[in-house]
């Protein structure tokens, strides 16, 4: 005979989180890959800055075994006065968590509803599978743009999303907002300021998989997604708003952060800070680029982001010492 519900203990939300924790990572353990990023949003001439960044490493239940992190620039130059005027900044970060919540759910929803979830996770044939979720997430995104209390308009809320992978990148963007990669000193522009996808020469000599926006996309909305598979070559990606690429070319943008990585040699400019082995250097990477283009003209709200895929200071560090048993080997 059962018992009575009535002496049941309810299961608190800490505890469910725990047990789907538990069911997630059954599927496998976390890759263990280096990764270091940086995220700014810097104010400009407008009243009120309404750009925003998120990172969040793992950022859905199921990824802590699939290694898959959100990164994301909000670029708000397009929300409107009112929207501006009555929440700021405070607005521009709740639609970024917006859109990373909105996208864990449906990364969510589609693998626990495939009869092999890690399946969409293996390789770069679900370039498909990929648009879809991205698109899904941004339909629901703008969807509660247009319900927030301060009228905010949905189109107008544009953001470039990048899920980095062990095995490749996945970008979903809508609007003016640029991904680009370095792979070895090798430009691949993984985005452009139009509604339609150009890939570069690099890119394509890649093998890098895109997916256009069907006609169809909601309420008007256009999501270029694009799948990339990583290399050992990759260095790093830079996620800039429009206000950063109106000032500061793709190319001029890697060579800086290559430069400064010790990729290659130059001098400090006055507003560069000396790099030492700090896990803060990504983000002060990703202020001087800002800075680059406030220096090259800008006035409005810039934003950036960096993702770093080698441990560049590391390799430093090894390059010095093995100088170092080199030079003290000749003075023998």
């Amino acid at each position: 005979m059962s018992g009575s519900s009535d002496n049941a203990v309810p299961i608190t939300e800490e505890e469910m989180m725990a047990a789907m924790m538990q069911e997630a990572l059954a599927w496998g353990t976390p890759p263990r890959l280096y990764l270091s990023y940086g995220m700014v949003a810097m104010k400009g001439m407008p009243p009120v800055l309404t750009d925003a960044v998120e990172a969040a490493p793992s950022f859905t239940l199921l990824t802590p075994p699939v290694g898959l992190d959100f990164f994301a620039v909000l670029d708000g130059r397009g929300l409107g006065a009112a929207a501006a005027a009555a929440s700021g900044e405070e607005e521009s970060e709740r639609l970024v968590a917006l859109l990373r919540d909105a996208l864990a759910t449906q990364v969510y929803l589609k693998l626990m509803c495939s009869d092999s979830p890690r399946l969409f996770l293996d390789g770069m044939s679900y370039n498909g599978w990929w648009a879809t979720t991205l698109r899904e997430a941004f339909r629901v995104f703008h969807e509660a743009c247009s319900q927030g209390e301060h009228g905010v308009d949905a189109p107008a809320a544009t953001a470039i999303v990048a899920l980095v992978h062990e095995k490749y990148l996945v970008i979903g963007n809508h609007g003016a907002s640029k991904a680009v990669l370095s792979r070895d000193g090798e430009l691949v522009e993984l985005s452009s300021d139009s509604q339609s996808l150009h890939m570069s020469k690099q890119a394509t000599d890649a093998s890098v998989s895109s997916a256009p926006a069907p006609a169809s996309a909601a309420a008007g909305v256009v999501v270029d997604v694009v799948v990339v598979e990583r290399e050992a070559r990759d260095e790093f990606l830079i996620l800039g708003s429009a206000a950063l690429w109106d000032k500061v070319a793709p190319a001029a943008a890697c060579a800086h952060v290559r430069q400064r990585l010790g990729r290659t040699s130059r001098i400090i400019m006055p507003w560069e800070t000396h790099i030492t082995d700090t896990d803060d250097m990504p983000m002060l990477l990703a202020k001087e680029l800002a800075k680059k283009a406030v220096h090259a003209g800008s006035r409005d709200n810039i934003s950036v982001g960096i993702v770093i895929f080698r441990d560049f200071w590391a390799i430093r560090h090894t390059q010095a010492a093995t100088a170092s048993k080199a030079a003290s080997a000749l003075a023998l």
